[in-house]
């Protein structure tokens, strides 16, 4: 029994749960897509999908193991949907990046090929697709360090989302199980070790920390104290007349009532501090 647990059972959610998370940018491309325009969306992470299953690809071929392409077909599919959904809604200088990004990747793993299968043997061919997957995949699972670090400084996990941080884990868990204790290969359980445990630390984080956005008026009142301190100051400090912290009070108090009243009518940021500076400084 649990030899097909180890062998069976656990590359089959693996690649289910892989297939799922490759392919969970869809509905952010498919709104693009519809409203023409990128967005906040950043398509580079995009284009190296295409790569981190090319990858994965050629190592599985290599060691005769068809758990590992299955996926990772659907993913390079997937990717390359992606990728060229973005770069046709993406200004001018994004597509370039992405092009460029695109050709250097494809020459870099044409001449792996050729040189993993004509210049060296099966065994060395195997370590060198293994390396690059490991390195490629742990650089995945690196990548979210910034953002754990920014919530834990902000106290707020809105940045995860959880189900896809728990599908983390639960892949990262069966590659894991498979890897070490069903064929024991380095290259599958050690990466999606740490991915695993990455992905139990964002779900920490979005357990113990508010998954709501933070609150507008508090970033608001933020906002209008500093452009307070730098602008209203500066131009009594110009008209040479004296203030008082009850004066300060009471122009800080109108600054952020007059902030929250243009955001709340939809005025831009621009036109906000061009009503700030009508305030009278006498």
């Amino acid at each position: 029994m649990g030899h097909v647990f180890l062998l069976v059972v656990c590359p089959l959610l693996g690649t289910a749960l892989g297939i799922s998370m490759l392919l969970s940018p869809m509905p952010a491309v498919l709104a693009l897509r519809k409203r023409k325009a990128l967005g906040d969306l950043n398509p580079l992470p995009l284009v190296f999908t295409i790569f981190n299953c090319t990858g994965w690809i050629a190592y599985g071929c290599i060691i005769q193991n068809p758990w590992i392409p299955t996926g990772n077909v659907i993913g390079l599919l997937g990717g390359l949907f992606f990728t060229l959904e973005a770069m046709m809604v993406a200004d001018r200088r994004t597509q370039d990046r992405i092009l460029g990004i695109l050709l250097v990747g494809t020459v870099y793993f044409a001449s792996m090929c050729c040189y993993t299968a004509y210049e060296l043997s099966s065994e060395a061919a195997q370590k060198v697709w293994s390396y690059q997957c490991m390195t490629v995949l742990l650089a995945y699972y690196i990548i979210p360090l910034s953002t754990m670090y920014k919530v834990i400084k902000t106290k707020n996990a809105v940045s995860f989302y959880l189900p896809l941080s728990i599908a983390t884990v639960a892949n990262g868990s069966m590659w894991a199980l498979y890897g070490r204790f069903g064929v024991n290969d380095i290259t599958q359980w050690l990466p999606n070790s740490i991915g695993a445990m990455l992905g139990v630390l964002q779900v920490a984080l979005c357990l113990i920390y508010d998954r709501h956005p933070p609150n507008d008026n508090l970033s608001v009142k933020t906002e209008a104290e500093q452009r307070h301190t730098q602008h209203s100051l500066q131009l009594f400090k110009q008209a040479g007349t004296p203030i008082g912290e009850d004066d300060q009070q009471m122009l800080l108090e109108e600054d952020v009532a007059l902030h929250i009243q243009v955001v709340e009518r939809g005025t831009s940021l621009k036109g906000d501090i061009d009503c700030l500076k009508t305030l009278p400084c006498t």
